[in-house]
């Protein structure tokens, strides 16, 4: 479908738009002091260790190499820090008080703290125990391809950039990260056929966004469950459920399914929360999906103007979970050809854009009125539409548009029995444009 100029829907394939097997006691037997030594500038020894292996396609990306790392001293491979995270990059002291019991860190305020309860004086057991006395920090974006060594990221718990795994990178090399709890940009795991789960990552925290993409082997995700904030989640060509998150606030702001061959209904999103002022939603050729409720409650926030795209799922026979939307920054439903009525849009009352296509059996337009502004409104194809373009073929006229008053561009567009535009008794014109294409009635 090509959208209208001014049409914010993006397809999940592009950037720009498992149980917890192990769980978080899943670690490397080796303590970071029983790596090789590497040498200092201060007299401090160890070695520094880089992959340097070129990704075997032009369609991998490329990322700074794995380096060393080393509790007690700063190391720069390719350009990249790793520090410990009693230092920041500004050299400001951040908040190390997960820290081991018995272990003096230093917290943003530059107090000290042991990390004892102070009503108990008991040491609380760490949320993912880790072999290492300190956590560390990569700066920057983290690259692993099949073939990396991960040995020298066994104590790292945050990643600044984003972390991209590609291609059949196995268990074995993931699981040095499992101690990772946050990645302040984007988790990126892609065509890998070995994963079945995530269990590496069940001590993640945070993360910026994730995306699981062409993972055919992948059932489970139940490891991600422990996260706590996330802005994107995006899955597409992946036959894994949804994980049940519970993180308050969790803060998503874009949402994108696309090509999910075997899931029937959002019901994992129950829990999940939206952030800011933006929600994008995107649903995308999902041949057993029936029930797209699980939305309702991200999309509860009357504060939040959510965008929301439906395309291509032929099981879907309601829109219920979309009741609560009063405005949509814009709305796209397409080729959905189960829908009969809008009745779940009572409520929806203006959309920078609002696009029905494709929903043959939707004879009325009833359920939208309390539908008052839209900058675009077109039934059926887009406006320059073309020949197989979904159009609305139930429809006879605009009725049921009962408090429609404004609309800057409307088109109707393959629709072979609309013959009249009567139905908007309130709608006196349009300010920009009126498209009628392939509408032989008209």
């Amino acid at each position: 479908m090509v959208l209208a100029s001014g049409a914010e829907a993006r397809d999940s394939h592009g950037m720009p738009l498992t149980s917890r097997l192990l769980g978080c006691a899943l670690i490397t037997t080796a303590a970071c002091s029983d790596r090789p030594a590497m040498t200092g500038t201060e007299g401090t020894t160890g070695s520094a260790a880089s992959t340097g292996a070129e990704p075997s396609s032009g369609d991998v990306p490329t990322g700074p190499t794995v380096g060393a790392t080393d509790t007690s001293a700063t190391s720069e491979t390719a350009g990249v820090t790793i520090e410990p995270t009693t230092a920041s990059t500004t050299g400001e002291p951040v908040d190390t008080t997960r820290g081991p019991p018995g272990t003096t860190s230093t917290g943003v305020d530059g107090t000290t703290s042991t990390g004892a309860d102070e009503t108990t004086g008991e040491l609380p057991a760490p949320a993912c125990p880790s072999p290492c006395e300190r956590g560390l920090t990569h700066e920057g974006d983290l690259s692993i391809k099949p073939g990396d060594s991960t040995a020298d990221l066994v104590c790292v718990t945050r990643i600044t950039g984003d972390l991209l795994i590609f291609g059949d990178v196995d268990d074995a090399t993931l699981v040095n990260l499992s101690g990772l709890e946050q990645v302040d940009g984007l988790l990126r795991i892609q065509d890998n056929n070995l994963l079945t789960g995530l269990a590496p990552f069940a001590c993640l925290r945070e993360v910026d966004g994730l995306l699981l993409g062409s993972l055919p082997a992948l059932v489970d995700v139940s490891a991600l469950e422990g996260l706590e904030k996330l802005g994107r989640f995006s899955m597409f060509l992946t036959g894994a459920p949804l994980p049940k998150l519970t993180g308050q606030p969790l803060g998503l702001h874009t949402l994108e399914l696309t090509s999910h061959p075997t899931l029937a209904d959002l019901d994992a999103l129950a829990t999940w929360t939206a952030g800011g002022e933006t929600l994008e939603v995107t649903l995308q050729d999902m041949p057993a999906l029936g029930d797209v409720s699980g939305l309702a409650g991200l999309l509860a926030d009357p504060a939040v103007a959510p965008g929301i795209y439906f395309h291509g799922l032929p099981k879907l026979p309601s829109l219920a979970g979309l009741e609560s939307v009063v405005t949509a920054s814009w709305m796209i439903l397409e080729d959905l050809p189960l829908i009969a009525d809008l009745n779940p849009l009572a409520k929806l009352e203006s959309a920078g854009q609002l696009g029905l296509l494709g929903m043959p059996l939707v004879k009325s337009l009833k359920g939208l009125g309390k539908f008052k502004t839209a900058q675009w409104l077109f039934l059926g194809g887009c406006v320059n539409g073309w020949p197989e373009s979904g159009g609305m073929a139930g429809l006879t006229s605009l009725a049921g548009l009962d408090a429609l008053t404004s609309v800057e561009v409307l088109a109707v567009v393959n629709s072979p029995k609309i013959d009249s535009l009567a139905g908007a008794p309130a709608l006196k014109g349009v300010q920009q444009g009126l498209h009628l294409i392939n509408d032989p009635q008209l």
